[in-house]
Order: structure tokens, then sequence, then C-alpha cells
């Protein structure tokens, strides 16, 4: 149920009103959700490196053989690229941002970057924890809601991190 919302982006609270129109209890805690929820993230995160370093690998045996290098232990190769990008809604009032690096010959992401105004887990441990609490757990966290310029800027800003 979780990897479904998590797939369809409609989260905890759209299970809980589709299961209210077909009469279904829908009784699973915030702990235990967000316990599924994590365990997920941390899948996609790891399949997502693992294919980036198949399509960067690919990407680079190209190149190398448009160079005619035969050498492996080269380490630096010219790559063509392109850039694109994309935010979560039309106009200036987009919270999210993602650019994405593309590789010329092959057509693939070579990695990605997500620039955001708000941080979906400081949202929910907010809602989760009291303010010490909250206050605790902040201090080690690496905020995803960090960017605070104005959202024109977040395309370029994702080029510059990657």
């Amino acid at each position: 149920m979780v990897f479904a919302a998590f797939e369809s982006g409609i989260g905890k609270e759209g299970v809980a009103k589709f299961c209210e129109v077909f009469n279904m209890p829908f009784n699973m805690s915030p702990d235990t959700w967000y316990s599924h929820e994590e365990t997920l993230s941390q899948a996609f995160q790891e399949e997502t490196s693992v294919q980036l370093q198949k399509n960067c690998a690919e990407a680079r045996k190209l190149a190398m053989l448009e160079e005619g290098i035969d050498d492996d232990a080269i380490t630096t190769v010219d790559i063509s690229m392109t850039f694109d990008g994309t935010w979560s809604k039309c106009g200036y009032t987009a919270k999210h941002c993602i650019g994405f690096v593309i590789s010329a010959a092959t057509r693939k992401v070579l990695d990605f970057e997500i620039i955001s105004k708000v941080c979906q887990q400081c949202t929910q441990m907010k809602a989760k924890l009291d303010e010490a609490g909250f206050n605790d757990w902040y201090q080690d966290h690496i905020c995803e809601g960090s960017y605070g310029r104005k959202t024109i800027f977040k395309e370029k800003q994702s080029v510059r991190e990657l």
C-alpha cells in the first residue's frame, strides 16, 4: 500500500481518502507509514545510484571508442552531454526543481540534482515531534529544503551543483 502511494504520489492522506471512499478501514500508524516510506526511499536511492553508475560507464566507454582510446586507465574522457530541468509546476511559485545531465551519445541520465524550498523530512518530523525533540533531530539533519532564492534561479543552481 505504501509503495503504491509512493509511486502514485498520493501519500498517506490520499490512501486514507481512497479507503474512506470504498468504506475500507485504514489504521496504519504514522510511525509505521514513515518507516515503510524511509525503507522505500533508501531502496530507490540505492537503485538509482547503481543505474547512474552504469549509465556513466556506458557513456565513458562510448566516448573512449569515439576518441580511439583503448587504455581504460585513462581517468579523463570528454563526454558530450546536455542539461534539462523542470519545475514541480508551471510558473514561479514552484517549490521543487530537478535538473538532469544527459549523455548526448546514449541519451541516458548521468546525474541529477533536486533543488527544493521545502524539506519533506522536516515537515514530517515537525508534525511528529515536540519542539525540543525536533531541535535535537534537526542538529544531525541535512535539510533538503534549504534553497532560499527566487524560483527562477533554481535551474541555474542545479546546473552549478552538478
